[in-house]
């Protein structure tokens, strides 16, 4: 696919991608138990490491007026607290 014809669905995807970011947080705040789930693996080291990696897909998508590039990288954000799973022992670093 031609980089133009991908331009064209920027705005639709964008909003796509802001859709799943509303029903997420909307999902988080009324179901306690995907809540606690999703904390539990929240407090893996590697989800707070890789965050900041994110810094650079939301700048650079920022710089090229991506609509559909920004707001997934928010989407991946905000869901990359539970890519990993629930550690063993929860670090103090963590706790603090």
């Amino acid at each position: 696919m031609k980089l133009a014809s991908l331009k064209q669905y920027d705005k639709q995807l964008g909003g796509l991608f802001f859709l799943l970011i509303i029903l997420f947080i909307i999902l988080a705040m009324t179901n306690k138990s995907f809540f606690n789930w999703a904390y539990e693996r929240h407090q893996n080291l590697l989800s707070w490491y890789i965050r900041p990696l994110f810094i650079i897909p939301f700048c650079y998508f920022a710089y090229k007026k991506s609509w559909a590039g920004i707001m997934g990288t928010m989407f991946m954000v905000l869901t990359s607290m539970f890519w990993f799973p629930k550690p063993a022992e929860v670090s103090d670093q963590v706790v603090e």
